[in-house]
């Protein structure tokens, strides 16, 4: 699964509000971040379209990263149909992304 860049804050409403949704918040120059965007690519294949990925580049959105109180990058935000589950701030493991969206799947999922 391929992840979706995400073009403006406006545009970021939209896809939060589709489900399960990672988001990957980061800027160009950031080395972590520059290391997180090629796990959060492996964590998009592992998701099979259990979920969706996506990713916002703050120095595109500033405002984004004031409305969502972002203030360390990488910042990786976990939504079910807009609302906020989870939070991890820097570097995280494909494996750790990977069990958290399982659990949500399936938390999704029990009756």
């Amino acid at each position: 699964m391929k992840v979706q860049d995400i073009s403006s804050f406006e545009h970021h409403a939209s896809i939060v509000h589709r489900g399960i949704v990672l988001v990957e918040y980061y800027v160009s120059w950031c080395s972590p971040c520059r290391a997180q965007a090629s796990i959060i690519d492996g964590v998009a294949d592992d998701l099979n379209g259990k979920a969706s990925v996506a990713r916002l580049n703050l120095d595109r959105s500033r405002n984004a990263a004031e409305a969502l109180r972002i203030r360390s990058v990488p910042t990786l935000v976990v939504f079910i149909n807009g609302m906020e589950v989870r939070r991890f701030i820097g570097l995280q493991s494909r494996e750790t992304l990977t069990a958290c969206l399982a659990e949500v799947i399936a938390g999704v999922r029990a009756p």
